[in-house]
């Protein structure tokens, strides 16, 4: 991972020291698919408890700063947030019972682009990125009881995971004026995932099942169909 971390310093370092060649920045979102299957795994066990959702397609959001090179190459950085999560409950007339787990996660990367078809306002394009990632999973269970004694009781706990993913990507692009465009992109991220554990440096990990010996990791491998626009300058 530090290998990776080096190499995106040296491409931001590269674009900042080439300002005379033109630049794009790009904002954007989408609706991507996660795989999650230790945690989907983990969570199947539910009891009574209803599964109200189980780590389902969701938002995420992009920003790209690129710098265009020689025969249509364009070479820069990006960022991406994404989120997921889980949910669970059982309730009746003497209580609730519930489970809420959302986790989120970050990355930042070096992508290459290639433009390889143009006629009029209409372009297409390739690239292929390499990201570092860090996710948080935040775990919530809530139990209420109705009847007297009433009861309240809310724990909290959380975990983290660091990945590196690569991500092969497609879009057809549409120029609106001079200086800016909308895109749609279609792509598909693989993620080497990340053992979670309850601190970035200790050995608490979250089970792949309950009392295993081995870690839970994260996943974020699945689709990605986005929209952005893009400004050039």
């Amino acid at each position: 991972m530090k290998k990776v971390l080096l190499l995106i310093c040296c491409v931001a370092g590269s674009v900042l020291g080439l300002a005379q060649h033109k630049f794009s920045i790009g904002l954007g979102t989408g609706l991507g698919t996660y795989a999650m299957e230790d945690l989907r795994s983990y969570e199947s066990i539910s009891g009574d408890m209803k599964v109200i959702s189980n780590y389902p397609p969701y938002v995420f959001w992009t920003g790209k700063l690129s710098m265009t090179l020689e025969n249509e190459f364009r070479v820069g950085l990006a960022y991406g947030l994404y989120s997921t999560g889980y949910k669970k409950a059982y309730a009746d007339y003497s209580g609730l019972i519930k489970a809420e787990h959302i986790i989120k996660g970050d990355n930042v990367g070096v992508v290459i682009e290639k433009g390889f078809w143009k006629r009029n306002h209409f372009s297409l394009s390739a690239d292929f990125g390499l990201f570092y990632g860090w996710s948080e999973l935040k775990r919530q269970y809530t139990i209420e009881y109705y009847s007297a004694p009433q009861f309240n009781d809310t724990s909290t706990s959380k975990y983290f995971s660091r990945s590196i993913s690569m991500a092969p990507n497609m879009a057809i692009s549409y120029r609106l004026f001079e200086r800016i465009s909308i895109n749609g992109s279609l792509g598909f991220c693989y993620d080497f995932r990340g053992d979670l554990k309850s601190n970035t440096s200790g050995t608490n990990y979250l089970p792949k099942y309950p009392h295993s010996n081995e870690a839970s990791q994260s996943d974020w491998t699945g689709l990605r169909l986005g929209l952005s626009t893009t400004y050039c300058f």
